[in-house]
Order: C-alpha cells, then structure tokens, then sequence
C-alpha cells in the first residue's frame, strides 16, 4: 500500500472530495488517516499530494515542494471574485497586437520570478474564525484577518 499518492485531480472537484473519491475507490484505505498536502481551487486540476498513514505526520516537508502551474489567461475585464465565476465588474478594449501584447507580457512577467507575499482573495478557501472567506465574502461580511 503506498503511503505517498500523486492523485490527478478533476476540474470542479475540491481536494477533499478528490481525497474521498480516491478512499471509496480504494477500500484498503478505508480506516487509515489521510491528507492532501497543498491546495488546488476546484476550478484547477492537477496532481494533488495524497498522504496516508504515518506519513501524514510528514506533511510540512511535501508543502515545501516546489511546485509548477500552466494557466490561460482572459484580458480585457475584471470580476468581484477575480476569476470567471464571479460577476464582471470592469471591461475594457484593447487596441495592441499580437506581437505587443506578447512583448508587454515578457517585460512584466520578470518580476513575478521572486518570493512574495500575497493577500489571500476574499474568495478563497482560507479559513479566519473557523469559516473559509469565500462565505464571508458571499454574505459581504468584513473580517478581520
């Protein structure tokens, strides 16, 4: 029995329903403790760390793995949730080729080739008082975080 699964997690699944969907399909793990180490939005898929048994004592060290996304990106409009699932609340045209936008991008993208600190998204899964954000967010509740 492996104790370190890569599971190929499906778009529109959240990691724990991808980790219970890997433990009704695979009954000899049925009673073993289990985590994922690291997040996937539901609206990503990829491979997701699965940990069981001991190992889940282990899971620090996974999260300090270094990691690879792929991406496409959609320019031209902004929304309240700052993905294609929330309601558009800025649109703009842009008058730039090809050629340009690539060059535009290559410049810009230079700068996001370091460590730093981002704020989390009011829509996201991080968790403040026991609740994700993403519920605040839907009620538009202020939290302190």
């Amino acid at each position: 029995m492996k104790k370190v699964i890569l599971l190929n997690k499906k778009e529109g699944e959240t990691p724990l329903e991808a980790l219970e969907n890997f433990r009704k399909k695979n009954i000899e793990y049925k009673n073993l403790p289990m985590t994922y180490a690291g997040r996937l939005d539901p609206m990503a898929s990829g491979l997701l760390i699965i940990l069981a048994g001991e190992e889940v004592k282990k899971k620090k060290k996974y999260l300090l793995l270094p990691k690879k996304y792929e991406f496409s990106v959609l320019f031209g409009f902004a929304t309240d949730t700052h993905d294609i699932l929330g309601k558009i609340v800025r649109e703009g045209e842009y008058d730039i080729s090809n050629e340009e936008l690539k060059k535009l991008l290559e410049n810009n993208l230079k700068h996001f080739t370091r460590k730093f600190t981002q704020k989390y998204p009011m829509y996201s899964s991080k968790t403040v008082k026991g609740k994700p954000l993403f519920q605040y967010a839907r009620k538009e509740e202020k939290v302190e975080m």
